[in-house]
């Protein structure tokens, strides 16, 4: 899988350039799946909910392999265990940038919430929990360069299942 927004990135994958765009960057990333959801609805139709996408750049002092190694083997028992309305959760790990740019990102995060109350109420178990989650980030991603924002997901075609079964649409 590939994550795009360089021109030298959208020409790599085959895309075109955005109009107007400043910049687009684009990553060949090798993708973990914690938790997914169960797709019950058609390609070229709307994904419920909000997601919550970050572009994530190392902490300082350490190296884009021991950030990931952190984010995939601590942090994330944590975040499955705090992130009480998480629906799906998909970590994409930069084995390497297309392009120009973006070759200071070690991963991409996608938390993909069911619904704006999920989001809302549901993001954090606790306060606990939340506080968890706040004093772990710094110790993988530099907070002051991550980037990212909150989207709506639209599946044009769905990619073909391994074994053929679970594809919506």
């Amino acid at each position: 899988p590939a994550a795009a927004a360089d021109g030298g990135a959208a020409r790599a994958l085959g895309l075109p350039e955005a109009a107007g765009a400043a910049r687009a960057e684009g990553w060949i990333v090798a993708e973990h799946r914690p938790k997914r959801y169960a797709r019950d609805w058609p390609d070229g139709t709307p994904s419920p909910g909000v997601k919550l996408l970050t572009l994530m750049r190392p902490a300082p002092g350490r190296t884009p392999g021991e950030c990931a190694r952190h984010w995939l083997e601590r942090h994330t028992p944590l975040a499955l265990r705090v992130h009480t309305g998480l629906w799906n959760y998909v970590q994409n790990v930069v084995a390497a940038p297309l392009g120009e740019g973006g070759a200071d990102v070690f991963g991409v995060v996608e938390l993909h919430f069911r619904s704006r109350r999920a989001l809302r109420e549901e993001r954090y178990g606790s306060e606990e929990g939340r506080r968890a989650v706040h004093e772990d980030i710094p110790r993988f991603m530099a907070l002051d360069r991550a980037r990212g924002g909150y989207f709506r997901e639209l599946i044009l075609r769905s990619p073909p299942a391994p074994d053929g079964a679970g594809q919506a649409g």
